[in-house]
């Protein structure tokens, strides 16, 4: 599978990743445990107090630095997949790239890789860097090999189902601003869709549609996508490590699935296979019908909240309907 011609080339366009990234990375972690541990005159003090209690997670500030440096490589796996298939498109050279003797798996592969090994060297490098900071500071009594290789890997998968998912979006959408677009709804649809149903449901039929419960905690947690890049490090398991590595492989094969079956006649359109954009054209009906009748709920006071409702969820349906049909016949210049 390896061709030094597609390596190269991947190299050319996101050179700038290559070098920046770990660089941004480090001020996002080992600086920040240099700065607190080497540079700060109180860190013999903290570390003395630290060790005498044997609470190894506070010296370790819970996974704070690592959820830092975690949320700086999700942005930069994003704009790399932007890079690495909306701006493709958009500059034309992707149909330079499918008369290349090379598979469009093999291409899929090649450029996946290379965003994983980004992940991969990055993280490698600045734990390296930290675990060194850490040993030769004040809080070396306090070193645990444990936190650092469980915080490395679950940062490591975390971060490639992220790129994994955001090559997925790259590889379904027909333009760089409907991948920019897809993207960040991604991280907000999952919790927004379960607020908007749980609010349906309370106006509707003056009930919770997600009971107060552990259950429903639980899922409102993995639900809100930005809670895994931010878990402290009492949540960190390798359960959650091993799902998000089984996810990494589910997206990733579906990228390559996509990608094999691109048309580039259809570079342009929003969404490049017809199935997947009537699929989105439902699912934007019906979360715009629910946003515009809570708005009419509170809005519309005519004797109960159903009747606003009912008036506004026929509002958003009407104008969302007449809205996405319009864009399923929009097609941007790439």
């Amino acid at each position: 599978m390896w061709a030094k011609a597609l390596w190269s080339r991947e190299y050319a366009q996101a050179r700038l990743f290559v070098w920046g990234v770990p660089v941004v990375h480090f001020l996002a972690l080992g600086f920040g445990r240099l700065n607190q541990w080497i540079l700060d005159p109180a860190a013999v003090g903290r570390a003395e107090r630290y060790a005498g209690s044997g609470d190894i997670l506070a010296a370790y500030q819970n996974g704070d630095l690592e959820s830092f440096g975690r949320v700086w490589l999700l942005l930069a796996v994003c704009v790399l997949a932007l890079v690495q298939f909306g701006t493709e498109r958009r500059n034309g050279s992707q149909e330079f790239l499918f008369s290349l003797p090379y598979s469009r798996r093999r291409i899929f592969f090649t450029k996946w890789l290379f965003g994983a090994s980004l992940i991969a060297g990055s993280l490698v490098l600045n734990t390296a860097i930290d675990m060194i900071v850490v040993a030769a500071s004040p809080m070396a009594p306090l070193f645990s090999l444990n936190y650092h290789l469980t915080e490395i890997g679950y940062s490591a998968a975390l971060l490639l189902a992220a790129y994994s998912a955001a090559v997925l979006i790259g590889t379904v959408t027909g333009t760089a601003p409907s991948q920019s677009v897809f993207l960040v709804l991604l991280g907000i649809l999952p919790i927004g869709t379960y607020a908007l149903l749980d609010e349906s449901v309370r106006i509707m039929w003056n009930d919770r549609g997600f009971p107060d419960t552990f259950f429903y905690e639980e899922l409102q947690d993995a639900l809100n996508l930005s809670h895994f890049f931010f878990l402290q490090h009492d949540f960190v398991t390798w359960q959650k490590t091993l799902v998000f590595l089984l996810l990494a492989a589910a997206l990733a094969a579906g990228g390559m699935w996509s990608y094999e079956r691109n048309k580039p006649e259809n570079n342009g359109k929003l969404i490049l296979f017809g199935w997947l954009e009537l699929v989105c054209q439902i699912g934007a009906i019906a979360l715009a019908s629910m946003f515009c009748g809570m708005i009419g709920a509170g809005l519309i006071h005519a004797g109960e909240a159903r009747i606003g409702y009912a008036v506004g969820f026929a509002a958003g349906f009407a104008v969302s309907l007449l809205a996405t049909s319009r864009l399923r016949k929009v097609r941007l210049k790439t």
